[in-house]
């Protein structure tokens, strides 16, 4: 599956580890959320999307 281009630190940290060998990708923080509302906030809608359709 072709990934989107990431729209913020979220979604390029969720792209980023479905780019690499699984063994390859240690568990980092999770990246602080935008501050916008949730149906707004297109990082977290993107990052929401590939997590459900990967």
């Amino acid at each position: 599956m072709r990934l989107p281009c990431p729209r913020g630190p979220m979604s390029s940290a969720a792209t980023a580890r479905l780019r690499c060998a699984p063994d390859d990708v240690a568990a980092g923080p999770v990246p602080a959320a935008t501050g916008l509302p949730v149906l707004h906030d297109e990082d977290l809608q993107l990052t929401l999307w590939i997590s459900a359709t990967n």
